[in-house]
């Protein structure tokens, strides 16, 4: 039985990110509808989706390779595969940087989604969402 997590219209704006080049990875970005043309933001939501999949990418990556450590049975492949785990955080990093440029005190906090995600009434299937948050 799969999950659905239901938004909230009313206090959430919703929009759908489809992905015309691999990695096929869909996504919604997620603010408050307070937010709705607001300069700032309006200016940050492009930069943000200019590099977010790069920074998914970075994370799984990075997730990977730590992953790769923990198993690793012998210590140069524990340096090794953390060498390169921490290489990924680094750039994921370098990448969030780019996409929260401008917005502070809020920022944008990626999350992989497993159920389905119900808005205005029509349930969709995205892989990860991108929900603006305040620090």
């Amino acid at each position: 039985m799969r999950k659905i997590i239901f938004l909230d219209d009313k206090n959430f704006c919703v929009k759908e990110v489809a992905s015309m080049e691999p990695p096929y990875i869909n996504i919604i970005v997620v603010y408050p509808v307070d937010f709705i043309g607001d300069p700032v933001l309006e200016e940050n939501i492009p930069k943000m989706l200019s590099v977010v999949r790069e920074y998914i990418e970075e994370d799984e990556l990075h997730l990977a390779f730590r992953i790769k450590t923990a198993n690793a049975r012998w210590d140069s492949g524990k340096l090794k595969y953390g060498n390169m785990a921490y290489e990924h955080r680094k750039q994921a990093d370098k990448l969030a940087e780019k996409m929260n440029e401008g917005i502070s005190p809020y920022f944008w906090y990626v999350s992989k989604v497993s159920e389905d995600v119900v808005f205005n009434e029509i349930s969709r299937k995205v892989d990860y969402a991108v929900c603006l948050e305040k620090i």
